[in-house]
C-alpha cells in the first residue's frame, strides 16, 4: 500500500494510534520532537511508524490544516536527520525519512503534509545517554520512551518494564519463531560466515543458524533469464535453510549463471500480458527469494545495477514488497503502447524464446519493462 492511503486511512479512522500520530502543526520545541520520535521509534509495532505534520489530532476531528513552504519550525529530511545525529544517543539513533504529500482539505483546497516515517529496525530501545532540553521540556538521559494505544508516556516517566523487556527481546530477536529470526538474520549477510571447505554458511553469533547450497547440477533446458548473460550455459542447485541441523524452509534453487561467474536465486516470472507473450522476471525482498539473491550477490560481491561484462545489465527487476509490484502493473499497463526502444546491439538477438512448441516469450520486453521500471521509480511519488 502506498504511503497516500496509508495516511489517507489513518485520518479517515478519525483518531490516532500506537504507531502513528498527528500534529497540526510543526514543533515550535525540539525537546518535544524528540520525544514524539523516540515514543513512536520504541512503540510495540512490527511494521513502520509515522508522524504526520499538518494534521489535527482526534480531539479536533483529525482535519487536514496543511502546511506552507516558508512556515516557521518546519524541517527538510535533512533537518530532521541532521538533529537526530546531533543527540547523544546511547546506541543506534532511529532511522528516519521524510514525505510531503497532499491531500484536500475540507474545502477542496489541496495542501501539503509532512509525514516522517520511522523505521521499523530490531534496534530497539532507543535512549539518550545525556539530557537534551529545549525551553521548558527536558528527554532525560537513560529514560526509555514507549507508547500504548494512542498514549505517550510521559516525558518526565519511563516506560512500564513489560515494555522495555518486548523492547530487548526483540533487539536479540528472542521474540520470533526460528523462521523469522532466519529472515531477519538473512537481512545481513555480513554476520554470516563462509566455511572454507564448502559452499555453507553459519551465522557468525549464532551458529545453529546454517545455509547449505547443494552441489550443483547441470541444467538441460535453458532458463530465460541465462540469455541475459553473454555465455548462456548455467547450472543450478539446491539451497537449505537449517535451524540445529533440520531444514526450516521450503527449498529454494540457485543459479550459475556465465560459466559459473554469477550466481543468483531463482527469480519469479511474471506474465504481463498472455496474449503477446510478454513476461518480466522479477524478486520481491520481502519474499524469501528476495531476500536469498541479496544475500548471495553481497556475499559474491555482483551489482546488476550496471554493466559488467554484460553490454546491458540482466533486466531482473527488483521490487521492495509486493504493493510495489502492484504500482508499477498499473503504471506499466499504461504506458504498454508506448514502451521504450531497445537497441537490438546491446541485447541477444531473440525476438521470442522458446521453451517448446507450446510455450514463448517475447525477450525484448524483459528489457523494455526492466527501462520501465527504472523510469518509474525516477518519479516523484
Amino acid at each position: 500500500m502506498s504511503l497516500f492511503y496509508i495516511v489517507e486511512n489513518f485520518i479517515e479512522s478519525q483518531k490516532e494510534g500506537a504507531y502513528w500520530d498527528f500534529k497540526s502543526e510543526p514543533y515550535a520545541n525540539n525537546a518535544a520532537l524528540l520525544h514524539d520520535i523516540l515514543c513512536l521509534a520504541n512503540a510495540p509495532h512490527k511494521g513502520d511508524r509515522y508522524l504526520i505534520i499538518g494534521v489535527s489530532d482526534s480531539s479536533k476531528g483529525c482535519k487536514i490544516v496543511g502546511l506552507t513552504a516558508q512556515q516557521a519550525g518546519r524541517k527538510t529530511q535533512a533537518q530532521y536527520i541532521y538533529f537526530l545525529n546531533s543527540q547523544k544517543f546511547v546506541r543506534e539513533r532511529p532511522t528516519i525519512t521524510l514525505q510531503t504529500l497532499h491531500f484536500n482539505d475540507e474545502a477542496g483546497i489541496q495542501k501539503e503534509i509532512d509525514v516522517i516515517i520511522i523505521k521499523n529496525l530490531p534496534e530497539k530501545p532507543y535512549y539518550l545517554n545525556e539530557d537534551y532540553k529545549d525551553k521548558d521540556k527536558i528527554v532525560r538521559a537513560f529514560y526509555i520512551y514507549s507508547r500504548t494505544n494512542d498514549t505517550n508516556t510521559a516525558i518526565n516517566k519511563a516506560a512500564d518494564f513489560h515494555l522495555i523487556e518486548k523492547m530487548w527481546l526483540q533487539r536479540w530477536g528472542l521474540d520470533l519463531t526460528p523462521s523469522e529470526r532466519f529472515v531477519l538474520l538473512l537481512n545481513k549477510p555480513e554476520d554470516w560466515v563462509k566455511l572454507e571447505s564448502m559452499n555453507n554458511f553459519y551465522h557468525k553469533r549464532f551458529s545453529e543458524f546454517r545455509i547449505e547450497l547443494g552441489e550443483p547440477s547441470y541444467e538441460d533446458e535453458k532458463e530465460a533469464f541465462f540469455y541475459f548473460f553473454p555465455n548462456p550455459t548455467g547450472d543450478y542447485g539446491k539451497v537449505l535453510f537449517k535451524y540445529f541441523g533440520a531444514p526450516i524452509f521450503e527449498e529454494l534453487s540457485y543459479f550459475l549463471c556465465h560459466e559459473y561467474r554469477k550466481i543468483i536465486a531463482k527469480p519469479k516470472l511474471h506474465c504481463f500480458n498472455l496474449v503477446d507473450r510478454l513476461y518480466y522476471y522479477y524478486y520481491n525482498l520481502e519474499d524469501l527469494d528476495g531476500r536469498l539473491l541479496n544475500f548471495l550477490q553481497r556475499k559474491n560481491n555482483i551489482d546488476f545495477s550496471s554493466p559488467g561484462e554484460e553490454l546491458t545489465p540482466p533486466p531482473f527487476i527488483v521490487f521492495n514488497n509486493q504493493a510495489e509490484k502492484e504500482v508499477f502493473d498499473i503504471f506499466l499497463k499504461e504506458k504498454e503502447e508506448n514502451l521504450p526502444n531497445i537497441d537490438n546491439n546491446t541485447i541477444p538477438h531473440y525476438q521470442f524464446y522458446k521453451y517448446d512448441e507450446n510455450f514463448s516469450m517475447n525477450f525484448p520486453f524483459f528489457y523494455q519493462a526492466k527501462k520501465m521500471f527504472d523510469i518509474w521509480k525516477r518519479q516523484p511519488k
